[in-house]
C-alpha cells in the first residue's frame, strides 16, 4: 500500500506478486481474501502498461467471488 501511495506500481507490482504467493499457502488458491490483493495487482500493471496481464488478475478475482458468494 506505501508503493501505491508513494505513486511506484512497479514496487508494488513485485511486492504484491510475494505477498499472493504466501496469502495462496496460508488459505488456498481459492481463498475470498485475495480478491483484494489481486485487484490491486490487476490495478498497478494497468498503470504500467500490462492491460493483458492485468486482465488475469481481474478474471481471477471474478471467478473467486463468483465460487465463493452466498446465494442466499
Amino acid at each position: 500500500a506505501l508503493y501505491e501511495r508513494w505513486e511506484q506500481p512497479e514496487k508494488a507490482v513485485a511486492c504484491n506478486r510475494v505477498l499472493l504467493t504466501i496469502l495462496e499457502k496460508q488459505y488456498g488458491e481459492q481463498s475470498p481474501i485475495l480478491v483484494r490483493v489481486l485487484a490491486r495487482q490487476a490495478q498497478d500493471l494497468r498503470t504500467l502498461g500490462h492491460a493483458a496481464e492485468a486482465d488475469k488478475f481481474d478474471q481471477r478475482a471474478t471467478t473467486i467471488r463468483a465460487s465463493t458468494m452466498n446465494p442466499n
